[in-house]
C-alpha cells in the first residue's frame, strides 16, 4: 500500500477538486498547489500552497515534501495551442521536466493527466488500445506526448514508477465550461438552461468518449492507491461513445429540452472521432460497472438546481 500522502499541481481545478474529495474519504493526507485561492475553503484537512507553477524554487520546496504527485497543471487547451504555439512548449513541458528531475532525486513518482484524444490523434481502428499509434493534430496533444514520453524514459532509466492517465473528456457537477473554454456537456446543459443558443462545430458528427467526473475519479484513485501497476500508461474512459448530435437528443429526450442549434464552420483542431479502448485498465483492476450517460446528465443539472423533465422550450 502507498503511503497515505499526495500532492495535487493543480487541485483547485474541475478533476482535482474531485480527486480533493477523494483522497480525504480514504484517509489521505492532502496537499494542493494552485495559483489562486478562489476554493481554498472548499475543504477542511488539506494543506493549500498559492504559487506560480513556473517558479521553480517554489515548486522545488513542495515536491521536496512527497513522494506521490498528481500532475493536473495545463496551462494550454487544444485551442490556444495553436494560437500561442510556443506557451506550452516554454511552460507546461520545461516545468515538467524540471519536476521530473526533482522527483526523481527525491524518490518520487508522477500520475501524469495526459489526454485521452489529442495524443492519438486521427485514428482509422476503434476502439483506440494504448498501442495504437500516436498522431496528435496540435501542439497540445505533442506537448502531452513529449511529457509522456520522459516519463516512460524515466522510468526505465531510473526506475521511477511514472504512471500516465490518458483521460477521455471528463463532465459532471463542479465543472464550468466558461472557465478555461473545456467541457461541451457542460456548455450545451447551461446554454439550454439560460434559453442561450447552442453553437456545434461541424455537423455534429465528432464522437467522443465521455466520462462522469466521481467515475473518474475512482478510477485514478485505484491506479495511485496501488502500490505498484502493471502497465504505465493507462486509457481512462468510460467504454461508451457518442456524436454531440446523440448527447443533444439525450438533453431533449430525455430532460425535457427543445433545443436551438447552430452549425458552424469545423475546426482543423478537432479529431473525428475518439473511442478509448479501457480493457486494460478494466481487466488489471477488475472493473465489471459502466456509468450510465443519462444517469451522469442529470446528476449534473441537479447540481445546477434544475429538476428533471422541466421543460424549456424557446427558439
Amino acid at each position: 500500500m502507498n503511503e497515505k500522502k499526495i500532492l495535487i499541481l493543480g487541485g483547485s481545478g474541475f478533476i482535482g477538486r474531485a480527486m480533493c474529495k477523494k483522497f480525504l474519504e480514504n484517509g489521505y493526507e492532502v496537499e494542493v498547489f494552485c495559483r489562486g485561492m478562489k476554493f481554498h475553503n472548499l475543504f477542511k484537512g488539506i494543506r493549500y500552497t498559492y504559487g506560480d507553477f513556473l517558479n521553480y524554487d517554489c515548486l522545488y520546496k513542495i515536491l521536496k515534501r512527497h513522494k506521490n504527485v498528481l500532475h493536473l497543471i495545463s496551462t494550454i487547451n487544444p485551442s490556444t495551442s495553436l494560437t500561442d504555439p510556443l506557451k506550452g512548449y516554454q511552460n507546461d513541458l520545461i516545468q515538467t521536466f524540471k519536476i521530473i528531475e526533482i522527483l526523481k532525486n527525491n524518490g518520487g513518482r508522477i500520475f501524469f493527466a495526459s489526454s485521452g484524444g489529442t495524443v492519438y490523434g486521427i485514428q482509422e481502428k476503434f476502439p483506440i488500445d494504448e498501442l495504437a499509434p500516436t498522431k496528435p493534430i496540435n501542439h497540445y496533444g505533442i506537448i502531452k506526448l513529449s511529457i509522456e514520453k520522459i516519463l516512460t524514459m524515466y522510468n526505465t532509466l531510473y526506475s521511477m514508477n511514472n504512471v500516465i492517465f490518458r483521460i477521455s473528456n471528463p463532465y459532471g457537477p463542479g465543472q464550468d465550461y466558461r472557465i478555461g473554454g473545456i467541457g461541451v456537456i457542460d456548455a450545451f446543459l447551461r446554454n439550454a438552461i439560460n434559453r442561450e443558443q447552442i453553437k456545434i462545430y461541424g455537423d455534429g458528427s465528432i464522437a467522443r468518449d465521455f466520462i462522469f467526473i466521481d467515475t473518474l475519479c475512482e478510477y485514478l484513485f485505484k491506479v495511485i492507491d496501488k502500490n505498484k501497476c502493471e502497465s504505465e500508461i493507462y486509457n481512462i474512459g468510460s467504454g461508451e461513445c457518442y456524436t454531440l448530435n446523440e448527447i443533444i437528443k439525450i438533453i431533449q429526450k430525455e430532460f425535457g429540452f427543445v433545443l436551438n442549434i447552430k452549425y458552424i464552420d469545423k475546426r482543423d483542431i478537432d479529431v473525428p472521432k475518439i473511442e478509448l479502448d479501457i480493457t486494460r485498465f478494466m481487466k488489471e483492476f477488475k472493473i465489471i460497472q459502466k456509468f450510465n450517460i443519462r444517469d451522469g446528465i442529470n446528476k449534473t443539472l441537479q447540481s445546477y438546481g434544475f429538476k428533471q423533465n422541466a421543460v424549456v422550450d424557446f427558439y
